[in-house]
């Protein structure tokens, strides 16, 4: 889409060839440089392509060795659209009158959107917004951006942020909504404190019930680690209940392995360059075709037009050639790459309370990469609240 707007704004014509064969003439156009696009048989030995006016020019003069027909059969594009409305002043002044009212016009929120929403109704929202006196063709310079998203929440029950964005002639509110808080276990409720995962006992301090290890037992998930069962000790008492309370934390390890080969492809520029532009006009982009089948590009912003009903950039690109090419990476690449990635699968583990206490990370070379294995020590809760079933 982007090339076939690229050579609208640009201008082209379509061509027929014929005579001495037509491929000569485009075998010369390639080697001078000349794009020849939508190369077509037309039958009786001719053909159809399409080319620039400049390129059109240049094709003539390469034509004296080519010695073929070659003539116009179609112009197409702005430029040659420009040129006929010359003739026809009524038209040409219609099609600005349009733009100017599509630019009055542009001036107005026609459209709000709510997204965002889970469990409130966008409706509110939008009650919210209107209430603050904005609505559909409301003046986009009469809406005061300072405080309106804290003003909505004020209006709306369970929002914790509001976001407002004009794009064009659309209104975008962005909602978060509040996170409610998780149900928790009345303190009059009989509870037992579990692991809720593998470890070792690093601390232990009880406030309520009774302790069932201590530093230094290693513990499995679900294992009862402070008791809400008390029993008095040398009496006959029967036992009591209580909501079991304490702070525990455990040394915990989370291991994570990775591979990385020796080899691998990378692109590495060959030096070959190429200076571009590139137009974008509402979200579409017309960009000038590239020489190459691979490129790195270099962007500027050479001109913004954002009071146009439309807005239009136009960017400047340099475009670097590249190629793929083999790559051996060296010992400590390989340790480097394979023991970062170890590091970070292992660290995706972890929960974000925790404390990393130490790590180490292994290494295995293999006859086509290493292999790394980091195991990460931390110091984390690892209690878990489970009520004491009744009877």
């Amino acid at each position: 889409m982007s090339l076939s707007l690229w050579y609208s704004l640009k201008g082209y014509v379509r061509i027929q060839i014929k005579g001495n064969p037509p491929i000569r003439l485009l075998e010369l156009a390639r080697e001078n440089g000349i794009a020849v696009r939508g190369v077509r048989s037309g039958g009786d030995g001719a053909l159809f392509a399409c080319v620039t006016p400049d390129g059109f020019k240049k094709l003539r003069e390469l034509n004296r060795r080519a010695r073929c027909t070659v003539r116009i059969t179609e112009r197409v594009g702005a430029p040659f659209i420009l040129a006929g409305l010359r003739g026809r002043p009524m038209l040409l002044w219609g099609g600005i009158s349009a733009l100017v009212m599509l630019q009055l016009l542009s001036g107005f929120v026609w459209k709000i959107e709510v997204a965002g929403c889970l469990n409130t109704e966008p409706e509110q929202i939008v009650s919210a917004l209107y209430a603050e006196g904005i609505t559909e063709g409301t003046p986009v310079s009469s809406i005061d951006h300072s405080g309106l998203g804290d003003r909505l929440i004020l209006r709306t029950e369970g929002i914790a942020w509001i976001g407002v964005t004009i794009e064009g002639t659309r209104l975008l509110i962005e909602v978060v909504e509040e996170t409610p808080a998780p149900a928790t276990l009345d303190d009059a409720t009989p509870t037992n404190i579990v692991a809720s995962k593998e470890a070792i006992i690093a601390s232990i301090f009880v406030y309520e019930g009774e302790a069932a290890v201590k530093k230094g037992d290693s513990v499995i998930p679900g294992q009862t680690l402070v008791s809400g069962t008390l029993t008095p000790a040398g009496t006959e008492t029967s036992s009591r209940l209580v909501h079991a309370r304490a702070d525990i934390t455990g040394r915990v390890w989370y291991t994570g392995r990775a591979y990385v080969s020796e080899t691998t492809m990378e692109y590495v520029r060959t030096g070959r360059t190429q200076s571009a532009s590139s137009i974008e006009i509402a979200g579409m982009e017309a960009t000038e075709p590239s020489e190459f089948a691979a490129y790195d590009t270099e962007r500027e912003v050479t001109c913004t037009c954002s009071w146009f009903f439309l807005p239009m950039t136009v960017v400047s690109e340099n475009r670097s050639e590249i190629i793929k090419s083999e790559v051996i990476r060296t010992e400590e690449e390989l340790q480097k790459l394979s023991g970062e990635a170890s590091f970070s699968r292992a660290s995706e583990k972890i929960p974000e309370d925790a404390r990393i206490m130490d790590y180490k990370t292994t290494y295995q070379r293999t006859e086509t990469g290493m292999i790394a294995v980091t195991v990460i020590e931390t110091n984390e809760t690892i209690s878990a609240v489970s009520p004491i079933p009744a009877g």
